[in-house]
């Protein structure tokens, strides 16, 4: 579960990343605009990364026999993952944008390293 929060994490640190980038020098609004390229890329990235942390989880867990648990933990993971982007609020007011990629720098190699241990473990069980 752990490599599939990460997954997502990244993803969606990415996707901050994006819009931050289309962001820069557009005047400040009032009134959120869902028409523009930014909402749309925030939203369905948004998605993306909740379903990408869910996809990594479900494939890791595949030798499990169940299938009510593997969707279980798969779907907690999604969510799992859209809480702890949240932190990406903070690393953005602190850090700029530029702090969203070594974010997802981060949580992607976090990603990669308990993948490898998940594998590890799963084979020697």
């Amino acid at each position: 579960m752990a490599c599939g929060v990460s997954s997502g994490t990244a993803t969606i640190a990415i996707v901050l990343w994006v819009v931050r980038s289309l962001l820069v020098g557009a005047p400040a609004s009032d009134t959120p605009n869902l028409d523009s390229a930014a909402a749309r890329i925030l939203l369905l990235g948004t998605g993306a990364g909740m379903l990408f942390a869910a996809t990594v989880c479900w494939r890791i867990l595949s030798p499990l026999d169940s299938t009510y648990r593997q969707g279980g933990l798969s779907l907690v993971t999604a969510f799992a993952a859209l809480v702890v982007s949240l932190t990406a609020v903070p690393v953005d007011l602190l850090l700029g944008r530029w702090g969203l990629l070594g974010l997802a720098a981060v949580t992607g190699l976090a990603a990669l390293g308990l993948r490898r241990r998940a594998q590890t473990v799963l084979q020697n069980a």
